[in-house]
């Protein structure tokens, strides 16, 4: 598998998608810890690339009763979180289980328990998946 640089990150938050440079965003989250996992299928070179156009295709269902009374637009916790464009966008995906996570760990116990034969690249480093 070759491997190329992402250029820019997305992270979906409470005004929607925001685009980092890899500098700007390990700047911004020092304080943060995760994995990195970069998901692929060999015998399909366009897969990962259709996934992430899933993914950032995400513009939520719109404001319901909750982020009315909050003010959240169409972000909230239980809906339209951070995590609910990647759940969309595998369970729409042919091959791949339904993800009904709301936590980063369900997703992280997600791709390793039922996407292990779609895992190119698992990491306790980040930022070594911004590289594929």
């Amino acid at each position: 598998m070759s491997r190329t640089t992402i250029m820019e990150l997305y992270i979906l938050g409470s005004r929607g998608w925001h685009t980092y440079t890899k500098e700007e965003y390990l700047r911004e989250n020092r304080y943060r810890e995760g994995a990195g996992y970069v998901l692929g299928d060999e015998n399909d070179p366009d897969w990962s690339e259709n996934l992430a156009n899933k993914i950032l295709s995400f513009q939520g269902a719109g404001e319901g009763i909750i982020q009315k009374l909050f003010g959240t637009g169409d972000y909230a916790l239980r809906q339209e979180n951070c995590g609910e464009a990647f759940c969309q966008a595998v369970t729409n995906t042919p091959g791949l289980p339904r993800n009904n996570g709301l936590l980063p760990a369900e997703h992280r116990a997600y791709i390793l328990r039922l996407c292990n034969s779609f895992l190119t690249l698992n990491t306790n480093d980040p930022t070594e998946s911004l590289a594929l």
